[in-house]
This record gives structure tokens, sequence and C-alpha cells, in this order.
């Protein structure tokens, strides 16, 4: 599955803090509050070139190495944000929003895996940080830890319930547990019943209604009918013009005896893809239900192809 991290921006006033300069004329403070000033206005350009004077004149102040790799963060220059980033860093290891925007800079140029430890040592420092929970799960996501990337996903849903940046990714974590569990069963089970039904249900979202047939009746050829194969024939009928066919597969359905699930043998396999389909279903109705946005753009042009 090819897989992308798409621009996200981090606003966290908190961190474009006015250094103290103590024991310092009143300039060097007054141009810093200047430079926050313009961040905060957009200008950033101007706040970059005050913060880099400002830092080769105070080379041992982390707060405004901070500052400086925020500004060039906000104006992509994502490189010089890392460098500023772990200049901070090395003054003051602890500085978790310097690894904050060490993380989200790395994240930006498509190095997630340099991201990763930045941001864990952020979210060791402040583990209610909506924005670092969902830049490492985008990272972990890339990176197919996909077990920790569902953990912080659930994580950012409840804390960032209306974005959709929040479900697409959801989605996809749960589109690529779906695809490896049917890969497993695929590799160890290929001639399983179940194995026949997972390549008809594909089949059947990818409008391919000729093999989708063909690997549901497959499917009742090895063996008694497990529940799914009917119902995949009924869709398979209603979207050909055959809906009296289908109402009969239908009937068949209701009557098939229910599989208990297990952990073991290809049924495990089956109703882990099945149940992650469901669930990567759940997540991308979620991001239907919120305004028009590039990852419901996204997720249509992915469906439609």
């Amino acid at each position: 599955m090819k897989l992308s991290i798409r621009p996200f921006s981090v606003v966290l006033a908190v961190c474009l803090v006015v250094p103290f300069l103590f024991g310092q004329a009143l300039d060097p403070a007054q141009e810093a509050q200047r430079a926050n000033e313009l961040v905060a206005n957009g200008n950033l350009d101007e706040a970059i070139r005050i913060y880099d004077r400002l830092v080769r004149a105070f080379p041992s102040n982390p707060g405004l190495l901070l500052n400086l790799s925020i500004a060039e963060f906000k104006a992509k220059r994502y490189h010089d944000a890392i460098d500023h980033a772990r200049s901070a860093l090395k003054l003051k290891p602890n500085l978790a929003s310097a690894d904050l925007f060490l993380g989200a800079s790395y994240l930006e140029l498509h190095q997630q895996a340099k991201a990763l430890d930045p941001l864990h040592k952020a979210l060791q420092a402040m583990p209610n940080d909506p924005n670092a929970h969902l830049m490492l799960a985008e990272a972990l996501l890339a990176c197919r830890s996909y077990e920790e990337a569902l953990n912080e996903f659930r994580k950012s849903s409840d804390l960032l319930p209306d974005n959709p940046k929040v479900w697409y990714g959801l989605g996809q974590v749960y589109d690529a547990l779906t695809e490896r569990a049917a890969r497993d069963l695929e590799t160890n089970f290929p001639d399983s019943v179940y194995s026949s039904v997972l390549a008809g249900d594909s089949y059947v979202r990818q409008r391919r209604f000729g093999s989708a047939f063909a690997a549901y009746r497959e499917a009742l050829a090895r063996g008694p009918a497990i529940p799914g194969i009917h119902a995949g024939l009924a869709r398979v009928y209603k979207q050909t013009g055959h809906s009296e066919w289908a109402a009969q597969e239908e009937t068949l359905e209701a009557n098939v005896a229910p599989v208990q699930p297990t952990t073991s043998g290809p049924a495990a396999y089956y109703w882990s893809s099945k149940s992650y389909r469901q669930l990567a279903d759940r997540a991308y109705d979620r991001l239907a239900q919120l305004p028009p946005s590039l990852e419901s753009h996204l997720h249509a042009a992915k469906a439609l192809d």
C-alpha cells in the first residue's frame, strides 16, 4: 500500500515565549517580542531574520533557538527548523517543544522513521498533546507499525474528534490490517473456503462482478456454506440486474449456520479481515460526516480508483 503523509500545521502559541534575557539591555527582549508578534501575524521572513540575529548574539539561549525553529517550520523551511531544534535540544535535552517541532519537520520531509524518536520524547513530556499523538500516528502508519499507529489514532480520535486526518488515518490503518489478514489467509490456507470468500468480497469492491461470482461459487464448491457467501452472491446479482436471484441468495444467507469466532486456523484470519473492514468503513463514514476536506476527497478518489 502506498502511503503518504500530508502537510500538517502545528500551532502552539505557548511555545512562542519571550526569552528572559537577564542582565541585558531591553532591546533584545523587545526584539524577541516583536519577532513573536510577527510570527503571530504571519510575517515569517522578518521574524526569522530577527530571531537569527538574536541567536547569533545569544547562542546559548535554547528558547531563542526554539522560537527560530518554530518560525522556520511555519515558513516551511524544514531543514533549517531541524537544525535549530536540534541545537536547542543540545543545550536543553528535555525541551519537549523542540522535540515536537523536530519530529514535525521530519514528518513534513517524509522522513517518518526519523520523526519517531523525537515525537515519542515529546509525548513523554506532554502526554495529552493532540498534535503530537496525531503526528506520531501518521509516522507509525508510514513505517507500517500498524498496531502502534492504531493506538495513537484512537487516542487522537478522543482528542481531535472533528479532525478529518484522524478518521482518514484510522481508515488507512484498518485497510492495511484488513489486507494483511487476507494475505496471511491466502499464504497459509490458499485452498480454504474462507480464502475464496475474501477474494469474492475484494472483487465486489472493485466492481469485478464476474470474478466475484466465480470466487463465491468456488467457495461453495470447497465446503459447507459459511456466512458471507450467499450475501456476496446477492450483491453481485443486485449489481448486475438480477433482483430475483439476489432475493433467493439472501434467503439462503439467512439460513446459514453462524460460525463461532476462533483464534486459530483460516477462520481466525477470515474474521480478523472482516472485522477490520467493518471498522475501516466506520472510520470513513465518520470522515464523510465532517465538512469536505482534502482527506474526504482523497478517500473518494481512492474508492473510485
